[in-house]
């Protein structure tokens, strides 16, 4: 299994992800709590996945580094795709083994055996729910911070075969093409000038 991202140069403008044989961790930070993080992802096989968030209760993430604690209260929300059906949505999952802030686990954490095929994780700000049960639904609420940190972390793993991809924000996207615009205005100069 590796980590696979088609478009490179959007790599600054994206969460930070690390990963190893069965294992994908990914931390980032919102800048408004009515964002929605996606992640993507494929199986190529029938696989058991675990899907968890460290930024409320903190703990180590599977990549080895300390999340800090006093995160905003996360959603996890599981879509099948292409059709957005969806497939599980968690608030407060915690996860066995790390302490929870004051005796309450707000992370959530899902577990489940999922088909050959592709899937979207969303991370929202509470009380940001699906609104539905199709991905096309969108989402209802209006998330809150509630004067904690903005910075979540994300973990997905037991996954026997699977390429994964974070789905960019609509502003990396524009960053992305006007790269791609400047990059190839660059070329034409270039060749301009080697060809005079």
């Amino acid at each position: 299994m590796r980590f696979t991202m088609m478009l490179a140069g959007a790599l600054a403008a994206l969460p930070v992800s690390a990963q190893a044989s069965n294992y994908f961790s990914f931390t980032g930070s919102f800048s408004a709590p009515q964002q929605v993080q996606f992640f993507d992802f494929t199986l190529a096989a029938q696989s058991h996945v675990t899907l968890q968030s460290l930024g409320y209760s903190g703990g180590d993430n599977l990549a080895g580094n300390t999340i800090a604690a006093g995160g905003f209260d996360p959603i996890m929300t599981l879509f099948a795709l292409p059709s957005g059906d969806l497939l599980q949505e968690n608030d407060d999952g915690g996860f066995v083994g790390l302490p929870c802030d004051g005796g309450n686990c707000y992370d959530p954490f899902i577990t489940l055996v999922l088909n050959p095929g592709s899937y979207r994780l969303s991370l929202q700000v509470a009380p940001n729910f699906a609104a539905g049960t199709n991905l096309s639904d969108g989402y209802v609420g209006n998330g809150d911070f509630n004067g904690r940190s903005q910075n979540w972390a994300v973990d997905l793993w037991d996954v026997d075969t699977a390429t994964m991809g974070v789905v960019p924000e609509p502003s990396n996207w524009a960053l992305l093409i006007a790269g791609f615009g400047l990059t190839g205005a660059a070329m034409r100069r270039r060749r301009a000038a080697v060809g005079a």
